[in-house]
């Protein structure tokens, strides 16, 4: 993120001299002078459709909705509205910019209240904006510190405060009209929501630049942005095992992420028995249900595929039935045929369910999976983790079971999950 801000900040610094220059003659309207604060950036904002103008008026000092602004971002982020039932009590379709406000709730960019109401109608805070910006750009480090230059910093609801520091280090904030304070709770202009779209786009064409790899089999930059560059848009939660240590998910615009630490069911679809499985054998299991984020984000369908092999096979020499075969993951494939790398192994115990070393019941399992497992690859688990792996010797057909995930799952945007 740090060659991102440097590339970030002249490309900023050129663009908004250059706004002024070159689009001034653009476009005239009676209410925004040549001399206006924000005119080079109402003139882009207009001419990119990312705002209105009512004749020759703009109203840059007129507070911006809750509407307007989720259309001002839909209109930059240009992304395929989504045909959404109802997700706000009080935004049908027929309710103006109705589209762009339900794309970004799916999205996770835009949020609505506890009572399950939007308000679109309702004026935009300056901290509410914020909170938005940030669900679209992210920082990898965070530093409070960069808020001290600003007299109003204990303003900042404790609910925003990090979305400021995120977007001060990013340079997508608005601090006019003077330079030391935000105003958080005061309503956001028209005029200030045209910058702040202006710093939002050059903030992500940056961050493109920054981070687009250089391939020669993608000639066409824009092939290569839709290929490579995702845009960061929230975060959702997955529970789909109480236990799991990490239960994050992040999303971007085409990519959904699973981090490492979650954890997922999958069902065999062969027989697996310790005794005669050799190691690396070839193994598939696929998704028992739709996988769905407790915020209603779909990761992947019922059916998907997990390719895995045989790791490593203990052998018993006193007892067979103490055989135990060891699964790792290292392929997916969705639906369509989509197929992405994974790093997962498979977790169950002898009676086919995870076991956790806390559970009272399971002192024996306990007991014999630490001493079986405490010289095991440690590839083969999550670190410092409370949970073993332990498979049992036999596997049957069709058995429902969980595999950890121990590296991030990336799973590309597809047409079908």
């Amino acid at each position: 993120m740090k060659s991102f801000q440097k590339i970030f900040i002249t490309c900023a610094v050129c663009s908004l001299t250059l706004l002024g220059m070159n689009m001034a003659n653009a476009l005239t309207l009676s209410d925004v002078p040549s001399d206006y604060w924000a005119q080079g950036a109402i003139i882009e904002s207009i001419e990119q459709n990312y705002l209105d103008v009512k004749g020759t008026n703009f109203y840059p000092d007129v507070p911006v909705t809750r509407a307007e602004f989720a259309n001002a971002v839909y209109n930059l982020i240009q992304r395929i509205p989504v045909d959404s039932p109802k997700e706000f009590s009080d935004v049908t379709y027929t309710t103006p910019y109705s589209k762009s406000i339900l794309t970004l709730h799916q999205l996770q960019i835009v949020f609505g209240y506890p009572d399950g109401s939007f308000k679109p109608d309702e004026k935009m805070k300056r901290s509410e904006a914020s909170s938005v910006i940030a669900n679209i750009i992210k920082s990898d480090f965070w530093d409070s510190s960069v808020l001290n230059r600003f007299q109003d910093k204990d303003d900042v609801p404790n609910w925003a405060i990090l979305s400021y520091i995120n977007n001060t280090i990013n340079d997508v904030y608005v601090n006019y009209p003077e330079e030391n304070m935000l105003y958080p709770n005061e309503y956001l202009t028209r005029a200030q929501t045209a910058v702040l779209m202006v710093k939002l786009r050059y903030a992500i064409d940056a961050y493109k630049a920054a981070y687009m790899p250089s391939d020669s089999s993608l000639e066409d930059v824009s092939a290569k942005e839709e290929a490579y560059v995702p845009v960061f848009v929230g975060t959702n939660t997955l529970n789909e095992f109480e236990h799991s240590y990490n239960k994050t998910i992040n999303l971007y615009d085409n990519k959904k992420v699973i981090l490492a630490g979650n954890i997922v069911p999958v069902r065999s679809l062969q027989k697996v028995d310790a005794r005669t499985v050799q190691e690396g054998e070839i193994l598939t299991y696929v998704s028992p249900k739709d996988v769905v984020s407790t915020e209603g984000t779909l990761l992947y369908s019922q059916g998907t595929k997990f390719i895995a092999y045989v790791d490593k096979v203990e052998k018993s020499y006193w007892r067979k039935k103490q055989h135990k075969a060891y699964i790792v993951f290292n392929r997916a494939v969705l639906t369509d045929g989509t197929e992405f790398p994974i790093a997962g192994v498979l977790y169950a115990t002898y009676d086919g369910d995870v076991v956790l070393e806390k559970q009272k019941n399971s002192r024996k399992i306990e007991k014999d999976a630490k001493k079986q497992y405490s010289k095991r690859n440690h590839a083969l688990y999550f670190a410092n983790r409370k949970l073993v792996p332990v498979l049992k010797y036999q596997e049957k057909g069709k058995d429902n079971l969980f595999m950890l995930i121990t590296g991030d799952m990336i799973i590309p945007q597809a047409s079908s999950l």
